[in-house]
């Protein structure tokens, strides 16, 4: 009696191709979009971060562009090895409209920049929040949807700071509060905005 050992070489094949869809399926449109999105995210933070440090008025404002470098950096920094983790490569550089944003700021200064800034850091964070919300509902990659879990909480303080300090410098539409300043130091607000 002849015996092929085809059938049982088929099904190997089928289980191995099987074993390797399993790491990719899990990995859905959704977790792509999430990863670009924060890495996108992060690198803009981060670096308008380092742009308000250097262009603030009020020293609230410099502290919360110098707090955004850190948590925008390692947020990347652990996403970047989520990522790899999964097998889903991150961007490089930064989504396109960053760029006009960027400029943008770039061309103010004074009580014009530290208005401007935290305006876009309130609308940067919704747009976040509203991300990370998404992929905790409707990801599928366990490790992302984990991390965006663990950084929602700092995407929503972040906002909330950010908006606290947005309420102030409406408050303040002539730039005129905490006018008196030491040569080389930094304005201050009135209100003290520590979370």
């Amino acid at each position: 009696m002849k015996t092929t050992h085809l059938p049982a070489v088929a099904l190997m094949g089928l289980l191995l191709a099987s074993a390797c869809m399993d790491d990719d399926s899990n990995v859905t449109s959704m977790d792509r979009h999430f990863v670009k999105e924060s890495t996108y995210t992060s690198r803009a933070t981060a670096l308008l971060g380092s742009v308000a440090m250097l262009r603030a008025e009020y020293a609230e404002i410099q502290n919360f562009g110098e707090s955004m470098i850190t948590e925008y950096e390692n947020a990347l920094t652990d996403l970047e090895a989520v990522a790899d983790e999964v097998d889903v490569v991150p961007p490089d550089g930064y989504a396109e409209s960053f760029e006009a944003a960027k400029d943008r700021l770039n061309q103010l200064g004074g009580y014009e920049f530290d208005t401007a800034y935290i305006h876009h850091q309130v609308k940067m964070h919704q747009e976040a929040a509203a991300l990370f919300e998404r992929e905790i509902v409707e990801g599928n990659d366990i490790k992302i949807r984990d991390y965006a879990v663990k950084y929602l909480a700092r995407v929503r303080k972040n906002l909330r700071r950010a908006d606290s300090l947005s309420i102030v410098m409406q408050s303040d539409p002539v730039g005129a509060m905490g006018s008196e300043t030491t040569p080389g130091r930094k304005r201050r607000m009135p209100i003290a905005q520590n979370d």
